[in-house]
C-alpha cells in the first residue's frame, strides 16, 4: 500500500499526510550534519513542541554519532596533531600553535577536560567566561575573547568530525577587545631622544633598529648576524624567525613577516656599532641577554624599557609604536603601499593603514606639497560678484545664460 503523500505546511520542517485515521504530521531537522525525520505526531503542536526541543538538542551539542570522546582526549589525539600538521603545510602560524597550546593546557583542560564534547553546553561556556573575567582572574577582554576562540576552534573541529551536532560557543557573545592606547609616532628627534635615554649601548642600538627598521620585539631579539648584511651598497637584513613568550619560532610570525627589509644609514650605523661593542653570544643574536641568551619581554620591559620612556618623558610609549613610527615614516616619505606593505610584512592592507599616524614636525612637508598642488595666484585678478568679466576663479568655467 502506498503512503500516504507529504505535504508542507507554512510552518518549516512540519508536513502533514492525510491517513485513514485522520491526518498526522511529520517533522525533519539535521542532527550530525544528517537529515533526520520523527513521524505521526497527532497534533502540528505536538510536532512543532518536539521539532524544538530536536533543534535546541543539536544546538547545545547532543545527538552526537560515535564514540564519546572527552576533551582532553580530543585534543592531545586529534586537534593539536592537526594544528602541527597544518603549520607545517604553512596554513597556520606557528605562533597561533603556540597559544593553542598553552591556552588548552592552562585553561581548556582544567575547565573542560573531564567533560565529554557532546556534554558541553552553551551555558557551561557562559558561566566559565565570566570566571575568567571575575576575580581573582580578571583577565582582560582580549585575552577571554582569544581563550574563548580556541575553545571555539577545538569544538568546531570536534563537530566536523561528528563528535557534536553543534558548536555551542557559536551562540556566545564575547566580550569587546578594546584597546584605550593610541599609537605615539615618534619624529625622527624623538627616536634619537629615546634611544639616548636608553640604560646601556645595546638597548640603544636595539631601540634604533626596531624604529628605523620596523621590527617587532620578538623578531629584533631573534635576529642573527647570519642574516644581516652591512656590506656597502647592499645593507639589509632578513626577518626568518622571532621569539615569542618564552619559545623560538622557526618561521616568521606571519607568512608576510618573512621579508627583507633595507636598512636606512641610522639603523647601519646601529647595527656597525652593535657588532664592535655589542655582547657575545653563542647563538649568534644582535641582542642577545646579559648571559648570552635570548632576550625576554618581560625583562626588558622591567630593566630597559620602562625607565628609558621614562627618562625620555614617554611614559605611555609602547615598544610597538616604534613600529608604528618606521611605518608611518615609510609611508609619508611616498613610498607605494605595496613597497611599505612588504618592509612591514603586513599581507593585509587594512592592518597596514591602522599603523599609519601622523608624524609630529611634517607640517612643512604637508605645506611644501599644497604649494605645488594649489599655487598661488593674483588675487587682484579677482572680482567681487557682479563683475562678469571676472566673477569665476582662475582656471574655473564660468555659466552662460
Amino acid at each position: 500500500m502506498a503512503r500516504a503523500p507529504r505535504v508542507s505546511t507554512r510552518y518549516p520542517g512540519i508536513y502533514q499526510r492525510d491517513l485513514p485515521g485522520g491526518r498526522v504530521y511529520d517533522i525533519t531537522f539535521h542532527r550530525a550534519g544528517r537529515k533526520q525525520w520523527e513521524f505521526a505526531f497527532p497534533t502540528k503542536e505536538a510536532a512543532a513542541s518536539a521539532l524544538l526541543d530536536r533543534k535546541y538538542e543539536a544546538r547545545h551539542g547532543q545527538g552526537r554519532r560515535g564514540r564519546k570522546v572527552k576533551l582532553v582526549e580530543f585534543v592531545a589525539k586529534d586537534f593539536l596533531p592537526h594544528q602541527e600538521t597544518r603549520v607545517h603545510q604553512g596554513d597556520l602560524a606557528s605562533s597561533t600553535l603556540g597559544n593553542y597550546r598553552r591556552d588548552i593546557a592552562a585553561d581548556l583542560v582544567p575547565a573542560f577536560g573531564h567533560l565529554f564534547l557532546d556534554a558541553i553546553t552553551l551555558e557551561d561556556v557562559e558561566r566559565w567566561q565570566g570566571r575568567l573575567a571575575r576575580p581573582p582572574r580578571g583577565l582582560s577582554n582580549h585575552t577571554i575573547r582569544r581563550l574563548v576562540n580556541t575553545l571555539s576552534a577545538v569544538l568546531e573541529m570536534a563537530r566536523r568530525r561528528g563528535h557534536v551536532s553543534h558548536n555551542p560557543v557559536h551562540d556566545v557573545k564575547r566580550p569587546k577587545a578594546r584597546s584605550n592606547h593610541k599609537a605615539t609616532v615618534l619624529n625622527f628627534e624623538g627616536i634619537c631622544k629615546l634611544a639616548k635615554c636608553a640604560p646601556t649601548l645595546d638597548a640603544r642600538h636595539l631601540i634604533l633598529v626596531a624604529a628605523c627598521a620596523g621590527l617587532r620585539f620578538g623578531e629584533a631579539v631573534a635576529l642573527r648576524w647570519d642574516n644581516v648584511c652591512l656590506d656597502e651598497g647592499d645593507e639589509h637584513l632578513l626577518v626568518v624567525e622571532h621569539f615569542y613568550r618564552g619559545e623560538l619560532m622557526e618561521a616568521a610570525k606571519t607568512p608576510a613577516g618573512a621579508r627583507r627589509v633595507e636598512l636606512s644609514p641610522i639603523a647601519i650605523e646601529a647595527l656597525t656599532a652593535q657588532h664592535v661593542v655589542g655582547r657575545s653570544s653563542s647563538h649568534r643574536l644582535v641582542f642577545p641577554a646579559s648571559e648570552g641568551g635570548y632576550l625576554t619581554e618581560s625583562n626588558f620591559n622591567r630593566r630597559v624599557w620602562q625607565p628609558t620612556r621614562e627618562a625620555a618623558g614617554l611614559p605611555g610609549l609602547w615598544f610597538h609604536d616604534l613600529r608604528s613610527s618606521f611605518v608611518s615614516h615609510a609611508r609619508n616619505m611616498g613610498l607605494p603601499p605595496a613597497l611599505t606593505e612588504q618592509l612591514a610584512g603586513h599581507s593585509d592592507a587594512r592592518v597596514h593603514r591602522g599603523y599609519t599616524q601622523l608624524i609630529p614636525g611634517t607640517e612643512p612637508l604637508v605645506r611644501a606639497a599644497f604649494a605645488v598642488c594649489f599655487p598661488a595666484v593674483d588675487s587682484s585678478s579677482w572680482s567681487l560678484p557682479g563683475h562678469s568679466e571676472h566673477d569665476s576663479l582662475p582656471g574655473s568655467v564660468t555659466e552662460t545664460a
